[in-house]
């Protein structure tokens, strides 16, 4: 399942521990725990070793409470790590500082230290450590929640997931992103009967520059592999060997290119055009939009044409098309594309279409569908060497799944997500990212350490 844990238990469980905590004579809702206070619990689980490594990396010069905290493994390594809720005492900012201590070759080591705002009191920031990730939890107001799952792995933590839930008059919002599978999904919920009203499961799918190297920690390709984005044919969906597929994209100031790599336990490719055959479709819907448009710009809806070094957008007759690939015979045939789109096309447009280019090759289990398309396609005439923001389209990939040519009628369509021909909103979304930025959020302490060590060797 996409979902591995229910955010509105975690929710239900830190508001318990919340409770739990005010109950108590230790940590009341006006004070909060001493150290001494916080070392007794952490006693049942740390020896006092340990426990004074931490001490050492608090705040020494100023007094402070620990306030919401939870011990368990968030790294991965089946020993117990640590994470905790300070607030400064006599600081007027209303901000509690979030540490994560993970066991370490023996010592108790801080792996990160964050900020985290609160509205009236320090416990609404709250902590749970589940499933190898540590949630934290962020009131931004009256019935908005934000919860942010980190992980520590060989230096690097990472923001696993982020889930956000609001609660409006008549229905409650959540919106769901997971950085390590790259899912995502929204709702929306009646508030007084807990009906689920909309719901889209969706991939985003992070397009980087060409030649830029991912590292450990950010994830480049959504892999489309349970039944949850079987958008037909679930009957005949056995597992991931039957049909599942990985998809990757890169650009460069031109072109984009997408990659497919298909598992596939029977090939099909087809006798003629015509014929039952495997394939795969490129679904495209509107044209590249900045993820952070200037509002003030009253024709935001509508780009016109900028010089120099932004980006340049123009007008494509079309902003629906779909490519859909066949794959040849792997030999003397070669792949083949046909396109689709939502009205007839100008001169220019037909000719950037046909300066679109496909490919296909067998791999073991499987085949590979490689595709390169011009970014005017979709409205950006070219891009600047340094791409300053990120940009975003509508783009869904498809694979059809035939295991018998003479029975048409069983076939398995997986797609990253369940798309409609015109609904913009049921397509996935492909983001071109800046050579300088990532999709994710992680911080690598090994290369703090390595900088400091320079720094002290006079470098």
């Amino acid at each position: 399942m996409m979902i591995k844990l229910s955010y509105s238990r975690i929710i239900t469980y830190v508001v318990c521990v919340m409770l739990f905590m005010t109950a108590t004579e230790i940590c009341s809702a006006q004070s909060g725990m001493t150290f001494d206070e916080f070392s007794l619990k952490l006693s049942a689980y740390f020896d006092v070793e340990l426990i004074d490594d931490i001490k050492k990396e608090l705040p020494q010069a100023a007094q402070y409470r620990i306030w919401s905290w939870d011990a368990g493994d968030f790294s991965g390594d089946g020993v117990p790590d640590v994470a905790f809720a300070v607030k400064v005492l006599g600081e007027k900012r209303k901000i509690c500082r979030v540490y994560l201590f993970t066991d370490t070759d023996g010592f108790l080591v801080k792996v990160g230290e964050y900020n985290y705002n609160f509205i009236d009191l320090p416990l609404e920031v709250g902590l749970v450590i589940r499933n190898n990730c540590c949630y934290v939890t962020e009131k931004q107001k009256q019935f908005h929640w934000i919860i942010r799952g980190y992980r520590y792995d060989n230096g690097i933590v990472s923001v696993i997931d982020e889930f956000t839930t609001e609660k409006l008059p008549s229905v409650t919002l959540e919106e769901y992103t997971n950085y390590s599978t790259l899912e995502s999904y929204q709702k929306t919920i009646l508030t007084r009967t807990g009906e689920t009203k909309y719901l889209k499961k969706y991939f985003t799918i992070p397009c980087y520059p060409r030649g830029k190297q991912i590292y450990r920690g950010y994830t480049s390709q959504a892999e489309c592999s349970t039944v949850d984005y079987c958008q037909s044919g679930s009957f005949y969906w056995e597992s991931t060997s039957d049909c599942s597929f990985k998809v990757r994209s890169v650009y460069d100031n031109q072109y984009l290119y997408m990659t497919v790599n298909v598992k596939d336990d029977k090939v099909i490719s087809g006798r003629c055009d015509t014929c039952t055959a495997d394939m795969v479709h490129f679904w495209f819907n509107g044209q590249m939009r900045p993820t952070t448009p200037d509002t003030s710009d009253a024709e935001v809806k509508t780009p016109k044409r900028k010089k120099g070094r932004k980006t340049e957008y123009i007008s494509p007759d079309s902003s629906l098309v779909t490519i859909s690939v066949r794959l040849g015979d792997f030999a003397e045939q070669r792949a083949k594309y046909l396109v689709q789109t939502a009205k007839s096309l100008d001169v220019v447009t037909r000719e950037l279409l046909n300066t679109i280019k496909v490919t296909a090759n067998p791999r073991e289990n499987g085949y590979i569908v490689k595709a390169r398309f011009p970014l005017a396609l979709f409205g950006i005439a070219a891009l600047p060497g340094d791409l300053q923001q990120t940009l975003s389209l509508n783009c869904t990939v498809m694979v059809r799944d035939s295991d018998n040519e003479f029975r048409p009628e069983e076939e398995t369509i997986l797609s990253t997500s369940p798309v409609e021909l015109f609904e913009r909103d049921s397509y996935s979304t492909l983001l071109l990212i800046p050579r300088n930025e990532w999709f994710g959020k992680t911080h690598n302490i090994l290369a703090e350490q390595l900088i400091r060590s320079l720094q002290e060797a006079g470098f």
